[in-house]
């Protein structure tokens, strides 16, 4: 009889039916051992296998290209004589690798990085997936419901892990548990979605109730509001208090009970409920020229306090934005720099004003009394001075780099720096205004400059350098208008405005002896300084050059006589 059952199970008409037959029977042990993924349990199941090794590919869904990477795999695996045995965790959040040796973690990929899982056909003791690992090893216990929307995508590196099971059912039976923590992983966020849908219902309800009904009325009906929600919700409630992870965009695990007795649990589920978590933010550091030499402040001194009304304006506008973003704001005077906004160390005690949100008091207040006080203590003049504008950049530029030292891991601050200006345009800092430029271009910081009074073709230069904008006002009339719609949208975004047409850039350089800009000049071959004349000995470097000789005169053909 057993010689019959082995020539029945190789014969290749019915070859077919058995691995059907196989594949039923791995079905229905799969569903009969692994009933705990319908009961809600998000558990893991571990399998003993040994890893062969992982390979990249191009396509993250085919077939065709992951039997290919499996062959690759196996035939470098050839020559390991002793594969490492590894213990596979799957569950709803993903596949985790662990040595059975060590009990090192050596792989963690996330439900939402895996593209494509199969049993290969070729090599049917061989289970492999296809993935895009985006974690480290410092990322451990981080799984997809953990993670934001731009953390887990696809676009990073793909991946082939290939393992060898101890016998081909085993090698099925992995490739459905995978199939089926995909499915589990979608009731999850399916449910999760449905019970915050309830809890916004829930909480319009009891918002209406609270403005229609007096404060006794409105204690009952919360109470009793809160126990038939607590009740409709069942475990999915308990699940959410003890830790349940997280869904991948929002984040629903504020308890609702909490919100009618405290006011920041109510803004708490709000942000949860309606904005999704976006670690992205955008700091603007303002370069506020108030050197008293400018032209519009000597003939008109209120044009100050006008501009810095508007700055104020323009500061709150950016951080009404977005509630992660940041500002700064430098003081650029005739003898220093200073910032006006943050302050160091403890804020100041300001009494908020009724009806204005307590940033934008603080920010107002803190920013008029540190230009007060700056202007009082500078140093009295007696002649027009220039403005120290690139040391004022320079600073900026050192304060967006510590901010960007300082963010939170997987945190993406986009800077930019705005320089508001009626100086003059200096030359004698030439130097130090391309250092702040490139150095700009190489950290990715805008530069974006509005002129008040006289065109600024240095800073022009830097705009261009950096990608940044470039305006200058005629008139202090609309100063606030045109910051709102030339400088308040982000890089990023101007490319979809309307915007003024971009003028020519003056790319002339500055000559180191009279410090004026140049058209034709001569360069030092040592250090690359630039003069208008011709100098014996570079006043940079004093290297000695030898006098030019005079262009000597082209000798005349003679005439060949005839």
């Amino acid at each position: 009889m057993a010689f019959f059952k082995s020539m029945w199970k190789n014969s290749s008409k019915h070859k077919k039916l058995c691995e059907e037959l196989a594949l039923a029977n791995s079905i229905r042990d799969f569903s009969e051992n692994h009933d705990e993924l319908e009961d809600g349990s998000n558990e893991a199941i571990n399998y003993s296998v040994k890893y062969l090794g992982n390979t990249p590919v191009q396509t993250p869904r085919s077939e065709n290209a992951t039997a290919e990477a499996v062959k690759a795999i196996i035939t470098a695996a050839k020559g390991n004589k002793k594969l490492q045995r590894v213990s596979l965790a799957i569950s709803p959040k993903g596949i985790e690798m662990v040595d059975t040796t060590t009990g090192e973690t050596l792989l963690q990929v996330s439900i939402y990085q895996i593209s494509y899982c199969s049993a290969d056909a070729n090599h049917d003791h061989v289970f492999a997936f296809v993935g895009c690992t985006l974690g480290s090893e410092a990322e451990v216990k981080e799984m997809c419901f953990r993670r934001t929307a731009e953390e887990i995508n696809l676009e990073g590196p793909l991946v082939c892990h290939a393992f060898l099971c101890q016998k081909r059912k085993m090698a099925q039976t992995v490739t459905l548990t995978v199939a089926r923590s995909f499915e589990r992983a979608f009731q999850i966020w399916q449910n999760k979605q449905f019970h915050a849908e309830r809890k916004r219902k829930d909480l319009e309800q009891r918002m209406e109730r609270e403005l229609g009904g007096g404060s006794g009325e409105l204690a009952q009906k919360t109470a009793g509001s809160s126990g038939s929600s607590s009740s409709a919700s069942g475990g999915e409630e308990e699940a959410s208090n003890t830790g349940e992870p997280r869904s991948l965009l929002i984040d629903f695990n504020s308890d609702l009970t909490e919100i009618c007795s405290n006011t920041h649990h109510h803004r708490e589920l709000l942000q949860n409920t309606w904005v999704s978590e976006n670690k992205d933010a955008s700091l603007l550091v303002i370069v506020l020229d108030t050197n008293p030499s400018q032209r519009i402040i000597r003939q008109k001194p209120h044009n100050l306090t006008q501009c810095l009304d508007s700055i104020v304006a323009f500061a709150n506008a950016h951080l009404m934005q977005k509630a992660q973003n940041k500002l700064a704001v430098l003081a650029c005077h005739h003898h220093a720099t200073e910032f006006l906004y943050p302050t160091p160390g403890k804020p100041l005690d300001i009494r908020q004003v009724d009806g204005q949100y307590e940033v934008f008091t603080l920010v107002e207040k803190t920013i008029k009394q540190k230009l007060a006080n700056l202007i009082n203590n500078a140093p009295r003049l007696t002649t027009p001075t220039e403005s120290l504008l690139a040391g004022s950049m320079s600073m900026a530029l050192c304060y967006i780099a510590r901010i960007n030292r300082n963010k939170a891991p997987g945190a993406k601050i986009n800077a930019r720096v705005l320089v508001v200006t009626g100086s003059n345009e200096c030359a004698s800092q030439y130097m130090t205004y391309m250092n702040v430029f490139f150095t700009a271009q190489k950290q990715g910081v805008v530069i974006d400059v509005c002129a008040l009074d006289k065109a600024l073709s240095l800073l022009q230069q830097g705009c261009d350098i950096t990608g940044g904008q470039y305006l200058r006002l005629e008139q202090l009339d609309g100063f606030l208008q045109y910051l709102l719609w030339v400088f308040l949208p982000d890089p990023q975004m101007r490319c979809k405005l309307v915007l003024p047409p971009p003028v020519k850039v003056d790319y002339r350089a500055a000559c180191f002896c009279h410090r004026e800009l140049i058209d034709i000049g001569y360069v030092c071959s040592v250090c690359l300084s630039i003069f208008c004349k011709f100098s014996p000995i570079c006043t940079t470097c004093h290297t000695v050059f030898k006098a030019p000789a005079p262009i000597a005169a082209k000798p005349k053909k003679k005439k060949m006589k005839t």
